[in-house]
């Protein structure tokens, strides 16, 4: 390996200098640079973006004596940047994940308490079921009596038993009666 110094390194303008200054630096610094990060692929870019930034900036590795320890603080560096990136890349991947997931469950768990719901609403009686379709589409009873040309006790006394049939019918899905109830409260 050729010895490399503020004396002789290499500027831009000589290509074949830096050539010669990546060649005898690169190999081992790829081999330094796996040690942290485990494979070689990701230990050849963090090598490579080494050599660019010191490609770019030649100027400032100009400044320090010791040009091999200068890279190799350079490319630990780099490792370490990599893997704080890539730790928070990982963090964010799995809190959304995490998020659709939940989003998934939510959906699901509402979309089954719906079906329990209107299965037990499409069993009670024809008018009782209209009664109380027409609350959860949010209608008053004032409202829902001019709806149905009935009077209003009729839809309260309806209403009445429809909530007493539709509690024996969802007494093992509790959460369906919370919604039903959250919904009609309302």
């Amino acid at each position: 390996m050729s010895k490399f110094n503020s004396a002789n390194l290499v500027s831009k303008s000589d290509d074949s200098a830096f050539d010669n200054f990546f060649e005898s630096f690169y190999p081992t610094l790829v081999v330094f640079a796996q040690k942290y990060v485990s494979d070689i692929e990701t230990a050849e870019d963090v090598c490579q973006d080494v050599f660019l930034k010191v490609y770019l900036d030649d100027k400032t590795l100009r400044k320090f004596d010791n040009i091999k320890a200068y890279l190799y603080t350079l490319t630990k560096n780099s490792c370490h940047n990599y893997l704080k990136h890539n730790k928070v890349k990982n963090k964010f991947r799995n809190a959304k994940k995490h998020e659709k997931e939940m989003f998934f469950k939510d959906t699901l768990m509402e979309q089954e308490t719906y079906r329990i719901l209107y299965e037990a609403i499409n069993s009670l009686p024809e008018r009782s079921k209209e009664i109380i379709e027409l609350s959860l589409n949010g209608l008053s009873n004032p409202q829902i009596a001019e709806e149905l040309n009935v009077s209003i006790n009729t839809v309260k006394s309806s209403k009445l038993k429809s909530y007493q049939r539709l509690r024996e019918l969802l007494k093992e899905h509790k959460l369906a009666i919370l919604f039903l109830l959250k919904i009609l409260n309302s």
